[in-house]
């Protein structure tokens, strides 16, 4: 178990790395409601042209993806490294985590597609989406962090042994100057260079 070499902050960032994801998700969903509601509040003016809206939509859904492949990624490797063997309630976690996500991508291509082929209640459309995938995306979140809880605490628990000790090493080979000329006039090693400037004068 390499629990020395993982640094608890890893964890936090592989956190933040979770949440970006989800609202790369839900932006794709808002801009589409915000073209919706801005187009039929006034049919003459345009929100987005839909090249554009495409454009926008895909680059989230790309972002979105390399944020939850660098957390997996990052997520599996801490666990390799710290050994923990999930229980049973842990991979229904983890399994029902995966299937919201997969399910909120199929959401969001959905979304995408849809300004070509959904053309009445499109606005009641999107706001159920939406409200859809923020309610995956808090469950999501909670289970995330309920799989994490006791990994974390085993980190965080050899991180608070090691650091000490690593401190104390420091310390020990960075001796302030004053306890090394201590050492060696205890030793009869050390001169005074002052004195024997007197004695010449002398």
């Amino acid at each position: 178990m390499n629990q020395n070499k993982i640094n608890p902050r890893s964890l936090i960032i592989n956190k933040f790395l979770f949440t970006f994801g989800y609202l790369f998700i839900y932006l794709i969903s808002f801009i589409l409601l915000l073209k919706v509601l801005k187009e039929q509040k006034d049919a003459n003016s345009l929100f987005i042209e839909n090249k554009t809206y495409l454009a926008l939509t895909i680059f989230f859904l790309i972002a979105s993806m390399i944020a939850f492949t660098s957390f997996f990624i990052i997520r599996f490797t801490v666990n390799k490294k710290t050994g923990y063997k999930y229980s049973k309630k842990e991979l229904i976690y983890v399994s029902i985590t995966i299937i919201l996500l997969f399910l909120s991508y199929v959401m969001s291509i959905i979304v995408i597609s849809s300004i070509y082929f959904i053309k009445s209640n499109i606005l009641a459309f999107i706001i159920s989406i939406l409200v859809i995938q923020i309610i995956f995306g808090i469950i999501s979140s909670i289970l995330e962090g309920l799989t994490r809880i006791k990994e974390q605490h085993m980190i965080n628990s050899a991180w608070d042994e090691v650091e000490p000790k690593t401190n104390l090493k420091n310390k020990s080979q960075t001796k302030p100057k004053e306890d090394k000329m201590m050492d060696l006039k205890k030793s009869g090693k050390y001169v005074n260079p002052f004195k024997d400037g007197e004695k010449e004068n002398d």
